[in-house]
């Protein structure tokens, strides 16, 4: 067995010959060693402390010392210092009795060739014990760490023997539970956990401790708060080194925040999902409405030419009437999906939500049933908000029409409006809310309510929960897409039997409070007109349709098909145009670019636009002034005569001047 080098060897020998002898012994086994020899004991202890030998040869018998008075002062000194007897006269008895104090061989003079041997055996256990102490001493530090980690750290950490009796925890527990090491450890290791999560922890923890395995559970854990804090709680099983299930090892870390984090980043994604979806299906409203419109426009406008050419005792007059009233009401419809769509035209003013919803009591007591009791509770001093007082109208209608419907056998409806300050915990909990101060309007029925998987779905187009042919389920989709267009927010809770409440949220406008423009007194007289019209519509029927109407008036009409074909119209000077009907949306040049364009010569020139959209964007490029109007598809042809005719009352006589 080979042996590090240098090493040093302590002769304890009072004939220096016999200690050169064993040196030379040594060194023919292929030992590399230095040496020295002392002869007494206080030379030994000096030895000792000066020159640490590896190991000592010791003579047994000398003149003023012997092997045991030096065998003792060599294990005061160093109990591991390897100490082997060399001696001529030792009988078995006497090495007995060395052994038993605690050398580590002795060898015979006689046979010192056995003297290698003894000395390497010697060494290969001082080697061995030196690495047991280097192991245990690493040992004892992996543990100083261990256990300075685990009471350091965040985690939880915990270990069980085999029997599943907790036989230790970290500070970090304790000081999670509030409880004491005593209280934790033996069976009390389920102390803490949620009622309503124990089976399924202790589910896991048995099957892991029967098979073995690795598990890992999330649950809650009592603090020492009493509150319930969700943990995740992985255990390990844990062996010897010869394979011995000693139990398990186990750490805890509080996950609630990160729970919290991650179920709102879902409720967030939901959230977005669904506005996407609503923008969507908004952009299909808004265009199908356009479609609609169209349509519609035509429908009463051939019902119109029918009444006014057909004599008051025809059987059919009523027929027709009816189809200009079912297409009334289908344009009631197309209202609707354009207020979800946010693309419903819109004349906000600045106004006072309690003075606008008290001026509708009697409206609203009349459309509600006697056994309907309606609790008013408005509240004084509101700020003012930036809406259009129609469409506001429209959203309590709305509600208060679905509340009525939800409460057959009668109930309370409850009225309320409030000024409230919307938070950020607020917004964080309603998604699509925003902070700031809000005028709200709140309408509470004790109906049967709305079921919780349903409540979300709402607001959607179509969605309905009544029976067939008892609702278009646009009547809340209108609702929010009027609070949407004025920046808003709509809240809804239910419980089901008990009721159900909408709140809207209307951000404050900074502005001062302004009046909605009086309206406009239209002259209704027969009197024949002799004006000329350009009317440009792409829609080939409603042109047709309108230049019918128009000409029944007295008015001469021009035809253009487009913005290019109403331009080279203008540029006719032989022609003279007193008003320009014109559609916005065409194809190439718009209706908003040719009034722009012909206003360049005749600033005066009267202008009504006509749209079948309704988006705020389609207007952008409009100038609206006093020689303009806008007339929202689908319309009565009498309600464009009568605006035709007001306009071009109020202009003065002549030919508008082109510069």
């Amino acid at each position: 067995m080979a042996v590090d080098i240098p090493l040093h060897i302590l002769f304890i020998e009072d004939v220096s010959s016999d200690a050169e002898l064993a040196a030379r012994e040594l060194h023919k086994s292929g030992l590399e060693f230095s040496w020295a020899r002392v002869d007494s004991g206080p030379a030994l202890l000096d030895a000792l402390k000066t020159h640490g030998p590896d190991l000592i040869i010791s003579d047994y018998t000398m003149p003023d010392f012997n092997g045991l008075e030096a065998l003792s002062l060599s294990i005061a000194h160093d109990p591991e210092l390897p100490f082997i007897v060399l001696t001529g006269a030792l009988n078995e008895e006497t090495a007995v009795e060395c052994l038993k104090a605690g050398a580590w061989d002795y060898v015979l003079k006689e046979h010192r060739t056995r003297l290698p041997y003894a000395v390497r055996e010697a060494l290969s256990r001082r080697r061995a014990m030196m690495d047991a102490s280097r192991a245990h001493e690493a040992l004892q530090e992996s543990e100083r760490r261990y256990r300075t980690l685990a009471n350091s750290g965040r985690a939880l950490i915990w270990t069980s023997g085999p029997d599943r009796k907790r036989d230790y925890v970290n500070q970090s527990w304790l000081d999670f539970t509030g409880r004491t090491l005593e209280q934790e450890l033996g069976d009390g290791w389920a102390h803490g956990v949620h009622p309503d999560d124990l089976t399924t922890w202790l589910e896991a923890c048995t099957t892991a401790f029967e098979k073995r395995q690795p598990f890992s559970s999330v649950h809650r854990l009592r603090r020492h708060d009493g509150k319930y804090r969700s943990v995740q709680d992985d255990g390990t099983p844990r062996y010897d080194t010869r394979g011995n299930f000693l139990g398990y090892i186990g750490h805890c870390l509080d996950i609630t925040e990160r729970l919290r984090a991650e179920q709102e980043r879902i409720r967030f994604e939901v959230a977005f999902a669904q506005a996407q979806k609503m923008e969507a299906v908004g952009r299909l409203a808004g265009g199908v409405s356009h479609d609609f419109n169209n349509l519609l426009t035509g429908i009463l406008g051939y019902c119109y030419l029918l009444l006014a050419s057909m004599p008051p005792e025809s059987p059919y007059r009523d027929d027709i009437i009816r189809i200009q009233s079912v297409a009334e009401r289908a344009s009631t419809l197309t209202r609707q999906l354009l207020a979800f769509s946010r693309k419903q035209a819109m004349n906000p003013i600045l106004l006072n939500l309690t003075t606008l919803v008290s001026d509708l009591r009697k409206p609203l007591r009349t459309m509600m049933r006697e056994n309907i009791e309606i609790v008013w509770d408005l509240a004084s001093g509101l700020d003012d908000i930036s809406a259009d007082p129609g469409q506001i109208e429209q959203a309590v209608y709305n509600l208060v029409s679905n509340a009525a419907d939800a409460m057959s056998d009668g109930g309370q409806l409850t009225i309320r409006t409030a000024q409230v300050t919307l938070d950020e915990d607020f917004v964080a909990a309603q998604p699509g809310a925003r902070t700031g101060r809000h005028v709200a309007l709140s309408i509470t029925d004790t109906g049967r309510g709305i079921e919780p998987q349903l409540l979300p779905l709402v607001f959607e187009p179509f969605f309905t929960t009544k029976g067939p042919g008892e609702g278009t389920g646009l009547g809340l989709a209108a609702v929010y897409g009027i609070v949407k267009q004025c920046r808003g927010y709509v809240a809804a809770q239910s419980d089901v039997g008990r009721g159900s409440t909408f709140t809207l949220y209307f951000p404050v406008s900074g502005g001062t409070l302004a009046s909605p423009a009086p309206a406009q007194a239209f002259s209704t007289a027969d009197a024949r007109a002799a004006e000329t019209i350009l009317l440009v519509e792409d829609d080939e029927g409603l042109r047709v349709l309108l230049r019918r109407v128009l000409e029944g008036q007295g008015y001469r009409v021009l035809e253009a098909v487009d913005g290019l074909d109403a331009t080279t119209r203008w540029l006719d000077d032989a022609v003279r145009i007193d008003l320009l009907l014109t559609d916005i949306v065409m194809p190439g040049r718009n209706g908003a670019d040719v009034a722009r364009l012909f206003r360049e010569s005749s600033p005066a020139l009267r202008v009504v636009f006509v749209s079948g959209y309704a988006d705020s964007t389609i207007f952008k490029g409009v100038v609206v002034d006093e020689h303009t109007a806008i007339i929202q598809k689908p319309y009565l042809p009498s309600v464009l005569v009568r605006q035709i005719r007001h306009m071009l009352g109020r202009r003065e006589a002549g030919p508008q001047p082109r510069s």
